[in-house]
C-alpha cells in the first residue's frame, strides 16, 4: 500500500509523491525525533540528497577534466570536512 504525500518546498509550489507506508512511517518517526513537521523533514531530506548527488556529479566532472583525485587530495578534503564539522558542532558559522 502507498500513501500520497504532498510536499511544499516553497509557498507557491506543491510536489505530489507516492511513498510506501514503511517509508512514510519512518519519515514521520524521524521528523518527530527532529522536532520537525513531516513536510519540513522531507524537504530537508530531499535537499540533502540532491546536494550530495550534485556534489558527486561535480566530482565526476572535475575528474573527467583534470584527472583522478589523488589519495593526498582525499586526505586533505577529509581533514577540511572534519574541521568544518567540528566548527559547526561547536556553534560556529561555516
Amino acid at each position: 500500500m502507498t500513501t500520497a504525500l504532498t510536499l511544499k518546498p516553497v509557498p507557491d509550489e506543491e510536489v505530489h509523491l507516492s511513498l510506501d507506508e514503511r517509508t512514510v512511517e519512518a519519515a514521520r518517526e524521524a521528523a518527530a525525533r527532529a522536532g520537525l513537521t513531516l513536510s519540513a523533514w522531507m524537504s530537508h531530506a530531499v535537499e540533502s540528497t540532491a546536494l550530495y548527488e550534485n556534489g558527486l556529479a561535480g566530482i565526476r566532472e572535475y575528474e573527467d577534466e583534470c584527472g583522478e583525485i589523488t589519495q593526498e587530495d582525499r586526505a586533505a578534503a577529509a581533514a577540511l570536512i572534519e574541521r568544518l564539522s567540528q566548527e559547526t558542532d561547536a556553534g560556529g558559522d561555516v
